[in-house]
């Protein structure tokens, strides 16, 4: 560039030095000199226009020749289109290779701008959903699939959990969508058919409700014979007696496990109506802790909390809360205080038990709900534990939309922490008991 400039004023300066040379031998140097600048004039309007029309052309051909400072633009502005269309190629490259990613997918992906308009979405998506690439792009997602679920699990844009709705294109199929915010509050939405997995786990829960119930007819027949034969135990040889007490507590175990089986199952079932009625929180902590006292009496237990009522079912309340202080009693040694407390925060209502046991690792934390998890398989067996406790209480809180938060650490006890929503709670029989 500096180059091209420096041969542009050695240029400019020649051809003023000859006009002025001409002007002063012809006696007429201004006239000279004002006729040498309209030529150098009309030689830059040149270059301008043959500058404007190579730029206009867009193509790959190389610029006009040229010397000086204008040679230097051409130049540069040539070397800057080369660059600027190879990053176009790569950046279709790489567009082309995502396509053909996705196209590869067997889930779908629908891309959504923030006003949830649809940008893109892949084979599996269209096939999925339905989505047509002529008339569906650039729609508004909700106006295209009318499910009122979708439309508010994307109005309250909480996309840790995801959601399961009914196939907009088959009939019985079940699809679970997965949300997630990216940039300028876009969202990639990722579909998946789970129409399979819901048929097996319906199959699961079958096969173990039906084997639950079926084996509690000859638990019963085991159990009474039982019963009769400790009823009877002075007519029973000695050297029985051991085995006696060893198979009634083995039955009472499996009977327990049993009991377990089926209530986790009746909860599981979407098919079970949920009737809700208020349910005073406070006359549940009573209870439990009436019951508590007659399983551990050498444990302390308090209770602290508003005369607050929640709407849901009892007995599946109780089954959950009772879950948690059983677990609690058992987890802790003998003269420690379990502490029972419920009431209302900024995320609604809660039901918490805290104990002064061992506490729990981390990393058992997240699995602790799974079905006969156990963190320490041995004690909780010996303790006469299904391992099905806290799996019961986090389906219990599902149907009442609840979750479950567990806050351990080892050596510091542990605090599991019923969650309501705050629509759960029963505001005017609150009212009316204070």
């Amino acid at each position: 560039m500096y180059r091209g400039l420096r041969t542009e004023i050695q240029r400019i300066t020649l051809f003023t030095g000859f006009c002025g040379v001409i002007g002063w031998l012809v006696g007429e140097v201004a006239w000279c000199l004002i006729a040498g600048g309209a030529l150098y004039s009309i030689f830059l309007l040149r270059q301008m226009q043959r500058f404007y029309v190579w730029l206009s052309r867009y193509s790959e051909d190389p610029p006009p020749s040229s010397s000086g400072i204008w040679g230097d633009i051409f130049d540069a502005i040539y070397r800057m289109r080369k660059q600027q269309a190879q990053q176009q190629d790569y950046v279709l490259q790489q567009l082309t290779r995502m396509q053909d990613s996705t196209a590869a997918l067997k889930d779908g992906v629908v891309m959504l701008d923030k006003s949830g308009q649809i940008g893109f979405w892949n084979d599996a998506a269209g096939r999925l959903l339905g989505l047509r690439r002529a008339a569906d792009e650039q729609q508004l997602l909700t106006n295209l699939l009318r499910d009122p679920q979708l439309a508010q699990y994307l109005q309250r844009e909480q996309f840790a959990d995801t959601l399961v709705i009914a196939s907009p294109v088959n009939n019985g199929d079940t699809l679970e969508i997965q949300v997630n915010v990216f940039g300028d509050g876009e969202k990639l939405m990722v579909v998946r058919d789970i129409t399979r997995l819901q048929k097996l786990e319906k199959i699961r829960s079958d096969f173990v409700a039906n084997v639950s119930h079926e084996l509690r007819t000859p638990l019963t027949v085991l159990k009474g014979y039982l019963e009769t034969l400790q009823d009877q135990r002075d007519a029973v040889p000695p050297a029985w007696h051991k085995a006696l007490d060893h198979m009634q507590q083995q039955a009472t175990r499996m009977q327990h496990l049993v009991d377990d089986l089926m209530l986790l199952s009746r909860l599981e079932s979407h098919h079970t109506e949920l009737r809700r009625q208020p349910v005073s929180l406070e006359r549940l902590a009573r209870r439990l802790v009436e019951d508590a006292g007659r399983l551990a009496p050498s444990h302390q237990l308090l209770c602290d909390g508003p005369a607050l009522q929640l709407l849901g079912s009892e007995s599946e309340l109780l089954s959950a809360f009772g879950n948690l202080v059983t677990n609690a009693l058992r987890y802790s040694p003998p003269g420690t205080t379990v502490r029972l407390r419920w009431g209302e925060d900024p995320q609604g209502v809660f039901f918490s038990v805290t104990d002064e046991g061992p506490g729990i690792a981390a990393v058992h934390i997240p699995r602790l709900t799974e079905r006969f998890y156990r963190v320490d398989g041995g004690r909780g067996r010996a303790d006469g534990g299904t391992g099905l406790g806290l799996a019961i209480v986090k389906h219990a809180l599902a149907r009442h939309g609840g979750q479950l938060e567990i806050a351990s650490a080892p050596g510091k006890g542990s605090t599991f922490t019923c969650r309501f929503p705050a629509a759960a709670a029963h505001r005017e029989a609150s009212a009316a008991a204070n």
